[in-house]
């Protein structure tokens, strides 16, 4: 929307569909931008030394509303809002609260903090903490796009310390979308962040690498279409590691945006180190990662990738021409690792790893196996107890048939464990017929 600029002229600086309804507060004025305070002069001009004397002087004027015509109706604002707008350094915003401490929680027309413009605008770490200290609850507050501050810092690229710092008055705020359905962490992949920031992002809430906005795209997608570095692809990929087989609403994989945009020769092994498969997968224009790196053209960065995705392709089609001769049933145990991880990339085990697997799961079995027989005969003891239970007349009967029971359990223990065990040669060597009908207790 249109706001007044430095000289007078309406400069056009952000853009809103509509305009809140305005509501002052008691003690506030409000004047029109030809009788604008001497306060917000200063302010324009940046001169930052005189606008916070001037604040001191003259509170009244840190209160009042200057209003100008805009596209869609009256814009209003107040020093403050467009101090934080100018960068401004964090003693004049101080001066500005200590004036008028409201105004850290007023919105203009379209409901934005002082807060939201200071994110938005760029401020520094040290403005950012003093609104957040002046209104501690500025960080929860969403403007008419459904956007919190800390939507806005993502969006402009901000440093880590500002963006850990809105984190830490709402940590929530990673996991709140905005109208278009985007977390903070998808507005910061999608305009380059570094490292430090997606890693903060991510510490508050890991599930937001799976969360897709309205277009289908995960942080991923994003991040691989604005050419991110290997250090945030590797932090993505750790976190949500299937991100690399989400398909968008184009049916584009991370891979193929990461054609699209040159990235890195080692982002794109990654991805397919990630999703070995996606080397072959058609997007829905019908192109696979490599033809979309092909389509680059002359560009010098992409014949590493290119290389990169046919050295890759070929090995591929290598394990399955081997794979088909055997009958198609996969790998053969004796296969050596694939060109996915020769290529750095995993994926397929070696054949070491596969004998270790297979002689696992046959010891499972047998263990498995061995469980049922055990809770069967167990079934059979227990009915065949209960009656001779009920059949018994006297102590001694009640002793026998106890005995009897034990010497099935250990008889049964022995078995499970295999044949010339020395617990099976314990266990049987405890009981004896003399000592059945003299069953201790707790035996």
């Amino acid at each position: 929307v249109p706001v007044a600029g430095a000289n007078g002229s309406i400069e056009v600086t952000r853009n809103a569909s509509h305009v809140s309804a305005f509501v002052p507060r008691q003690g506030e004025s409000e004047v029109d931008y030809e009788h604008r305070t001497v306060l917000f002069r200063l302010v324009l001009k940046k001169d930052w030394e005189a606008a916070t004397n001037r604040s001191s002087e003259r509170p009244d004027e840190a209160s009042t509303w200057i209003v100008t015509k805009g596209f869609n109706g009256n814009l209003r604002f107040l020093p403050i809002h467009k101090a934080c707008v100018l960068q401004p350094p964090a003693s004049a915003v101080e001066a500005l609260v200590g004036a008028h401490p409201d105004g850290a929680s007023s919105k203009d027309q379209d409901g934005w903090l002082p807060l939201h413009c200071a994110c938005f605008y760029g401020a520094s770490e040290a403005v950012v903490s003093a609104l957040l200290v002046a209104h501690p609850k500025a960080a929860q507050n969403k403007d008419d796009e459904g956007r919190l501050p800390l939507h806005y810092s993502c969006l402009k690229t901000a440093p880590a310390d500002v963006v850990t710092a809105l984190l830490r008055s709402f940590p929530k705020a990673a996991m709140s979308k905005d109208d278009e359905g985007r977390l903070p962490i998808h507005h910061a992949c999608s305009k380059g962040a570094g490292g430090d920031v997606v890693e903060a992002l991510l510490r508050a809430s890991p599930r937001g690498a799976q969360s897709k906005d309205d277009q289908g795209r995960l942080p991923l997608h994003h991040a691989c279409r604005k050419g991110a570095s290997e250090r945030v692809i590797a932090t993505l990929l750790r976190v949500y590691p299937r991100g690399a087989q989400a398909k968008d609403d184009q049916d584009k994989l991370p891979l193929h945006y990461a054609c699209q945009a040159g990235a890195d020769e080692g982002v794109v092994q990654s991805l397919l180190a990630a999703y070995p498969d996606g080397v072959d997968v058609k997007n829905g224009f019908g192109y696979t990662p490599l033809a979309e790196a092909r389509a680059m053209g002359d560009n010098p960065k992409m014949v590493g990738v290119v290389r990169v995705l046919e050295g890759f392709k070929a090995e591929q089609n290598k394990v399955r021409e081997r794979q088909n001769a055997m009958g198609g049933g996969g790998a053969a145990p004796g296969e050596a690792e694939t060109g996915a991880a020769r290529s750095g990339g995993g994926g397929v085990i070696s054949q070491q790893q596969a004998a270790d697997l297979e002689r696992q799961v046959s010891q499972l079995t047998k263990k498995v196996e061995a469980l049922e027989v055990v809770l069967a005969g167990v079934g059979t003891m227990g009915a065949e107890m209960k009656k001779a239970l009920n059949d018994s007349e006297s102590t001694t009967d009640f002793q026998v048939a106890v005995g009897n029971f034990a010497d099935q359990l250990a008889s049964l223990g022995g078995g499970s464990r295999g044949a010339g065990g020395a617990n099976e040669q314990s266990s049987s060597s405890s009981k004896s017929p003399s000592s059945s009908s003299s069953v201790k207790p707790g035996e």
